[in-house]
Parts: C-alpha cells; sequence; structure tokens
C-alpha cells in the first residue's frame, strides 16, 4: 500500500516538473502586451473598460473585455516579478493542471503510463501553451475534470459545489468559460441522465437527476455573472463564428491560430498528424475498452475533437481532454491483461518511458540555453528597439502597425500613442480588417488610408511574416517616406517631413555596417542568435538589391 503511494505521488512530481519544464521558454505572443496595457489603463482610470480606448480607427463597440481579472492577475505578477515571473506562472498553472488530471480517476490504473501519456501529449503541446487567458481555461478545464469524476466515483455533492466558484471566476478570465457547462453537460448527460432513463423507478437516481440538474442549470446561469451581463454572458458565440472555418473563412485563412486542421494537414504541419495520430489511438482503446466505456468520455471526445478540426488553438484542449480519456480506458485495458504482459508492458514502458523524457528533458535544455538570457522574449517577434527609436525620437501623428506589434505598441507607447490594429481583432469589423490585409497584398492600396487617418510612420516586420515585404518595398521606394530604423526583423518609416534622422540605404555599406554593429551589440553573447539576425538582415538586403525594391532602378 504504501510503495503504491509513493508511486503515485512521485509520478505526480516528474509529471509537475516535467509539465512546468516544458512550457518554460520565452515569451512568443505578443497579446500579452495589450493585457498588460489593459489593466494598467483600468488601474489608472479606476475602472473596467466598456469601450475600446487603445486604437485610432474605427471599431465595434461596446468592447467586452471579459479577460479583465485575468489581466489583473498578469499585471500584478508581470509588476513584481517581470516578463520571466510570467513565463513561471505559465509553468506553475500548467503544471498544476496536469496534476489535476493525473489525480482525477480516485482509483489510478496504471499511473506511471498514465503520467507519461500526459506528459508526452503535452511535449508535443508546449508551444501552444501562451501566457494568454488559455492558462485559465486549461486549470479550470482540469479543474472540472477531477471534481467531476470523483463525483461519480464517490458520490458526494461538494464537488460539484466548487464549480459554482470556478465557473465564475473563469467567466471573467476568458471567452472559452462557455466549455465549464458543456463539459458538466457531458458528465450530467452520461453519468445521470442516461443512468435514469434505464432505471425510472430507482428513486435515487431520480432524486441525483433533480439535484445535479439544478447545479448544472446553477452553473451555467452564473456565466452571466460578469461586469457586462448578457453581452459577456453569449460572448462565446462571437468568438466561434470568428473560430469556426465554415463561418469566419477570413480569419481561419489569415490568422495562424485559427488554421483549421483540414489545411494544417495540407502544409504537412506536426500539430495535424498529432491530432489524426492520437484521434486513432484513442478510438482504438475507447473500442478495445468498449465494456468499460464511459459515454461522457465519449461525447466529451468527439465534441472536442470536432474543436481540434475547426482551428488549431483547439489543438491544445483537444489533448487536455484525450489526456484523461486515454489514461482511463488504456488503464483497464492493461488491467485486463494477464499479470506477465503487465510485468513486461511496465519494464519496457519505464526503460523506454525513461529514455524518451530525459531526450525531452535534453532537447528542451538546448532550446533554452540559445535562447535570450537577459530580456526573457522570444527573438524577432518584437520591435523593442524600434520602440526604443520611438522613445529616442517621437513621432507626431499615426503609426501603421502589424497587427503583431500593436499589443507591444500599447504597452510601450500608450497613452500619447494609440495604434492602427492589435491583437483584438473581436472589436474590429471582418471589413476593416480585410481592408488591413488588402492593403499588405496591395500596398497601392495605403496611400489612401494614411491619407484618412494622417498615418505619419510605418512599423512592420521584415523576418518571419513575409506578408509585410510588399510594404515595405512600396515605402522603400517611395520618395515621401524614409526608413529610419531597420534591424533585419523590423523596420520603422517616418514620412519624410516628420523624420529627425537621415534615411537608411540599405545598398550603402556604411548603413549596413551600422545595422551590423548593433545587431552584434544586442547579441555578442548569444552567437546563434547572432548568425540568425545577421542572416534575416542579409535576405532583406537581397530582397532589396535583387528584386523589385532597389531604388538604382
Amino acid at each position: 500500500m504504501h510503495h503504491n503511494k509513493f508511486v503515485l505521488f512521485l509520478s505526480a512530481f516528474l509529471l509537475a516538473l516535467f509539465a512546468g519544464f516544458f512550457v518554460y521558454y520565452p515569451l512568443t505572443n505578443t497579446d500579452i502586451w495589450w493585457h498588460l496595457a489593459s489593466a494598467r489603463e483600468m488601474l489608472s482610470q479606476k475602472s473596467l473598460f466598456f469601450a475600446d480606448p487603445f486604437s485610432f480607427t474605427p471599431h465595434e463597440t461596446p468592447w467586452i473585455n471579459i479577460h479583465w481579472l485575468f489581466q489583473f492577475l498578469v499585471y500584478g505578477i508581470y509588476s513584481f516579478l517581470g516578463i520571466q515571473g510570467l513565463a513561471l506562472f505559465r509553468s506553475m498553472v500548467f503544471a498544476g493542471a496536469c496534476v489535476l488530471l493525473f489525480f482525477a480517476f480516485p482509483q489510478k490504473k496504471n499511473p506511471v503510463l498514465y503520467a507519461f501519456i500526459i506528459a508526452l501529449m503535452f511535449f508535443w503541446m508546449r508551444y501552444l501553451v501562451l501566457v494568454r487567458p488559455i492558462l485559465v481555461t486549461l486549470f479550470c478545464m482540469a479543474l472540472f475534470i477531477f471534481c467531476l469524476e470523483h463525483f461519480y466515483a464517490l458520490k458526494k455533492y461538494r464537488y460539484l459545489y466548487v464549480l459554482l466558484p470556478v465557473q465564475i471566476l473563469w467567466t471573467n478570465c476568458q471567452g472559452l468559460f462557455v466549455l465549464g457547462p458543456i463539459i458538466l453537460g457531458a458528465y450530467w448527460v452520461g453519468g445521470t441522465v442516461i443512468p435514469a432513463l434505464f432505471l425510472k423507478n430507482d428513486f435515487a437516481h431520480r432524486k441525483e437527476l433533480l439535484k445535479t440538474g439544478l447545479i448544472a442549470a446553477a452553473v451555467t446561469l452564473s456565466t452571466v455573472i460578469n461586469p457586462y451581463g448578457l453581452s459577456g454572458m453569449f460572448y462565446p458565440l462571437r468568438l466561434f463564428k470568428r473560430i469556426d472555418p465554415a463561418l469566419g473563412k477570413l480569419y481561419a485563412e489569415n490568422v495562424s491560430e485559427n488554421t483549421p486542421l483540414s489545411q494544417l494537414f495540407n502544409e504537412g504541419s506536426l500539430y495535424a498528424a498529432f491530432v489524426v495520430a492520437v484521434f486513432l489511438i484513442t478510438l482504438v482503446v475507447l473500442v478495445l475498452n468498449r465494456k468499460k466505456i464511459r459515454i461522457a468520455h465519449l461525447l466529451l471526445f468527439a465534441a472536442f475533437s470536432y474543436l481540434a478540426y475547426t482551428s488549431k488553438r483547439n489543438i491544445l484542449l483537444f489533448a487536455f481532454i484525450t489526456a484523461p480519456v486515454l489514461g482511463y480506458s488504456g488503464g483497464y485495458l492493461l488491467e485486463r491483461a494477464g499479470q506477465a504482459i503487465r510485468r513486461f508492458m511496465a519494464a519496457v514502458g519505464l526503460s523506454l518511458g525513461g529514455v524518451i523524457t530525459v531526450a525531452l528533458v535534453f532537447l528542451h535544455a538546448l532550446v533554452l540555453r540559445v535562447g535570450p538570457s537577459q530580456q526573457f522574449l522570444s527573438p524577432f517577434r518584437y520591435p523593442d528597439d524600434a520602440v526604443a527609436y520611438l522613445h529616442e525620437y517621437p513621432v507626431t501623428g499615426h503609426i501603421f502597425n502589424s497587427v503583431r506589434y500593436g499589443g507591444y505598441l500599447l504597452w510601450e507607447l500608450y497613452p500619447p500613442k494609440k495604434v492602427f490594429i492589435d491583437g483584438r481583432l473581436i472589436i474590429r469589423t471582418p471589413e476593416f480588417y480585410a481592408e488591413y490585409l488588402a492593403i499588405l497584398d496591395n500596398p497601392d492600396l495605403f496611400a489612401r488610408v494614411a491619407d484618412k487617418f494622417s498615418i505619419t510612420h510605418v512599423l512592420v516586420p521584415t523576418a518571419i511574416f513575409d506578408r509585410y515585404m510588399k510594404l515595405f518595398g512600396y515605402l522603400y521606394e517611395n520618395g515621401a517616406w524614409r526608413l529610419v530604423f531597420a534591424d533585419g526583423s523590423s523596420a520603422l518609416f517616418v514620412k519624410d517631413s516628420y523624420a529627425q534622422t537621415p534615411p537608411i540605404d540599405l545598398e550603402s555599406r556604411k548603413d549596413i555596417q551600422m545595422i551590423e554593429n548593433r545587431i552584434e551589440r544586442k547579441w555578442k553573447n548569444k552567437p546563434y542568435l547572432f548568425k540568425e539576425a545577421r542572416g534575416h538582415l542579409v535576405n532583406l538586403i537581397k530582397t532589396i538589391r535583387g528584386g523589385e525594391f532597389s531604388k538604382s532602378k
């Protein structure tokens, strides 16, 4: 007995350690900055937001900032611990969610195998775990599954009562709070409604049906407890229209995290291969374990498989549901096997699992080793040096910016400067977003938009995201605009009459040497990143000299 408890808690400890380590890496998402800027501004105004204060372009009103509680939380962490504190926060929340999944079933079947399944699945998903409100969703999903599994195993209502405050917290952190009632509904239908239909004269089941139904209704209705009332309650419907590829084609085709599974599969994405492989394995395991199958598990597996099909961002949710389903059914399959087979599989599994886990830890450690050590931000994704230039040489008028840069600009430059666009596409009309994309693909449209909004400077990426290169070329060869900052990964143009520094000529050896010196100073202690940064600059110069954007033409 003591031996089993030791194995159980050791498995949980190692799982938490590995899960937390796998998602500890430099910040990659840019949305975190508008979340931080929102909290800072709400504290300054001593009021929540009901309209967008951050942009100068048209937007849908009101702004339903359902993330307000998450924003205050991360702003507090950032204020005390900085960027690395946010990375640690991600690791702790994610590790906690994994441990909750591990302890979801009161009766543990092969805990070592279950822990390994969770760790392996989430290693491949690690770069989808961002410092965003999705962290709250993952933790709340795990807590819902933990409480519901314990209720249906032990029939103790205290596990259901916990769901009400958790749902209210969830509702005020992310729009995916609707998953709470969905998960609860699947367990209620599978664990209470269907058994009650087959046991019509069983008083205990009828009583449970009524009591659990009331709790499920209370949890669902509690989603109205938010600053926006019914508008906040129905907010997920607006999100779904943007995520479903059939309803929101514009967003599915142009927002990477909304890419549907079919497109990921055509692109040869490892995420698509992961979903297909896990889906088929889970299907086989469920069929083999059909005598012990749980209807709630079937319903959840079907629902979250559909969500994974609709968009890349939902693959992580699919993994979070599938891991316990696999662990539960796989555990029973192993129990049915003979003792000799179980021992053999345990020995092979432990050996193979140990080798794989050590290899994955080593692999992830290599990623951390080459990453930036001072500022824990993913390199070449944030225009930090360009923003430093704007602090030194402020430009009056409005800025046209990349959607990915919008949040960072808000954090660094608001309130003096508002943005053209940022990651909050939900507050924009589809027409506005389509016009923004049209400018990137056909820069001749830019002049009209620049005049309309009094745009005097433009900040766009020139590495990783190639779509901005046409606009870069248009501005570079246009005499009315001056390239005042470039480092290979981002470029800042200022209208000629507003510029305070000489233009940069990417066909001048002197100017190129100036940029290379800046790159060397920034990455001198990180040879790999220095090489990559210089590579981005070389690619930009090649584009200018050999392409249609050469000024000599």
